[in-house]
């Protein structure tokens, strides 16, 4: 090792008198700074841990910080030997997460991302988020800072703003669809909380955002959402209530940065079209659902104008190429069968400034 005996025992014993003290109500004038300063001691340890592991020196050096437990300012619960060192990150992460003490803006940014849980195991996660939610509610700046960092924008946040869990579950699909790589435990419990978000009344509007925020299509979480969620819609593609369960922007949005769904998108609307026919009994007629059409159906979601107002969300996006695709398709369909309807959202569209 390069540096002598001395000068390594010194800087353990620094990082476990910075342990002790996370543990007290003195990090309540604590900054930034010293917040990174302590992680990086704390990184320093799991680095000697790692140098020292398996080396003929290892014993000395593990009986040399056992001898570190009796002076008086190393005053942990913990038993003081290499083994703690090895989980020096873990235990200043909790000890920040679990004093009430430490100002809530420093807990995300330090917290998560110095001591490296974003890349950490699944079960780490899991963890972490729980001890998170004890010192937070959702009306807290904690909890807004959460949000910030999973990239959520305000009317998404808003939709399960009273619901602890709801969130709390949000904030933990999005972290581990952000690990850098997926064993097969983290690949395990993503796909499960895919499963189960996908089965409540916001969880499609809640993977969506997840996959909307997720730019590096290489990773192997990205890959997991993306199949999942392509999967699901294919399988789903011809009935058009899986649109009303995630706003249209979302839905826009995605369409823009995923061309393969944005052609599920088209065909779900086309084959929504197709489940008009007009009412006569009625002046001027309307468009409504065939009876054929109106089992299970939202008539509210379902409705003609609800159609036009999807299409003219993609059209907005103006000279991109899903705006012009859109614009492509209408031009076809009122050239097929059914064209009196299509023709009449072109008629909408154009009422609305698109064409």
């Amino acid at each position: 090792m390069k540096m002598s005996l001395k000068n390594i025992l010194k800087n353990i014993y620094t990082f476990l008198e910075i342990l002790h003290t996370a543990r007290t109500d003195a990090v309540s004038s604590w900054d930034s700074q010293a917040v990174t300063n302590a992680f990086h001691w704390a990184k320093y340890c799991e680095r000697i841990y790692k140098q020292a592991k398996g080396r003929s020196f290892y014993g000395e050096l593990d009986q040399q910080v056992r001898n570190l437990a009796s002076f008086p300012a190393v005053n942990v619960a913990e038993p003081v030997d290499m083994e703690l060192l090895s989980r020096s990150v873990d235990l200043l992460r909790q000890a920040f997460l679990r004093n009430a003490q430490l100002l809530d803006e420093l807990i995300l940014v330090q917290v998560f991302q110095l001591s490296g849980v974003c890349k950490s195991s699944a079960a780490q996660l899991e963890n972490s988020i729980q001890e998170l939610t004890q010192r937070s509610t959702p009306s807290s700046q904690l909890f807004s800072l959460m949000k910030v960092v999973a990239g959520w924008e305000a009317g998404y946040s808003a939709l399960c703003e009273a619901v602890l869990e709801t969130q709390v579950e949000s904030m933990l699909l999005y972290l581990h669809s952000s690990l850098e790589t997926i064993t097969a435990e983290n690949g395990r419990v993503l796909t499960e909380k895919l499963h189960r978000f996908v089965q409540q009344d916001q969880g499609l509007e809640i993977i969506f955002n997840v996959a909307l925020r997720m730019d590096n299509h290489s990773k192997d979480s990205m890959v997991y959402v993306r199949e999942f969620l392509m999967a699901h819609l294919q399988a789903n593609g011809k009935k058009p209530e899986w649109l009303w369960k995630v706003t249209k922007g979302t839905l826009a949005r995605l369409a823009e940065k995923w061309p393969d769904f944005y052609t599920i998108y088209i065909h779900t609307l086309v084959a929504w079209g197709k489940c008009f026919e007009a009412d006569f009994t009625v002046t001027p007629f309307r468009w409504r659902l065939s009876k054929a059409s109106r089992g299970g159906f939202s008539l509210e979601s379902c409705s003609f104008s609800e159609l036009c107002q999807h299409l003219l969300q993609l059209l907005q996006q103006h000279d991109s190429l899903i705006g012009m695709a859109t614009r492509k398709k209408l031009d076809k369909l009122c050239g097929e069968e059914n064209f009196a309807l299509w023709e009449d959202v072109r008629v909408e569209l154009k009422t609305a400034g698109q064409s």
